[in-house]
């Protein structure tokens, strides 16, 4: 109820939006929050370890998949998520990548140019099924294998993640669509 009452929110939506089943949270633990009419949590606001809104879509869900799944989500055709901009990005790929136009990036983001900066957040509505994972690599994992462990493909991580050559680390942590 501390945190609750700190960002003013209620312990039942808490609870929704981080798919927990009882009141109880320990430290180090991460909470979705998203700000309503009333709260004082503006939006895509990082506070002590919460994740800010525009990077992980409205009804994620936590998986416990050995540890390196850490978010998974299934997003339903005409449903709206927020992409971030990765180096590299154009909206052309963008669109491409989600089966939408430009216009239509532009339209929903109400964007009057092609120009995108490196982490701004795209609202997308969705043309189709799909599902959205954050994923923390281990040692000895390449982006062909977690490809194909999420149905994805290189080029989308790559695409993504603005992972060019492929490169990757223990611990960092990818986003992954499966379309």
């Amino acid at each position: 109820s501390v945190i609750a009452d700190r960002y003013r929110v209620k312990i039942a939506d808490i609870k929704r939006w981080n798919s927990l089943r009882s009141n109880v949270i320990f430290p180090g633990n991460r909470l979705v929050l998203y700000p309503t009419a009333g709260s004082n949590l503006p939006t895509g606001t990082q506070v002590a370890g919460i994740e800010p809104l525009a990077e992980i879509p409205a009804g994620a869900e936590r998986s416990r998949v050995s540890g390196q799944v850490l978010v998974q989500q299934s997003i339903s055709r005409g449903e709206s998520f927020f992409y971030a901009v990765s180096s590299g990005n154009t909206l052309s790929e963008i669109a491409q990548l989600f089966g939408v136009s430009v216009r239509d990036i532009q339209s929903w983001n109400r964007l009057s140019s092609t120009t995108l900066r490196v982490g701004q957040k795209l609202k997308i509505v969705s043309p189709r099924s799909m599902k959205f994972y954050k994923y923390r690599v281990q040692d000895g994992d390449n982006i062909g294998n977690i490809a194909t462990q999420f149905d994805s493909t290189v080029s989308t991580i790559q695409l993504v993640n603005g992972k060019p050559g492929g490169l990757l680390k223990a611990g960092e942590i990818l986003s992954i669509f499966s379309m």
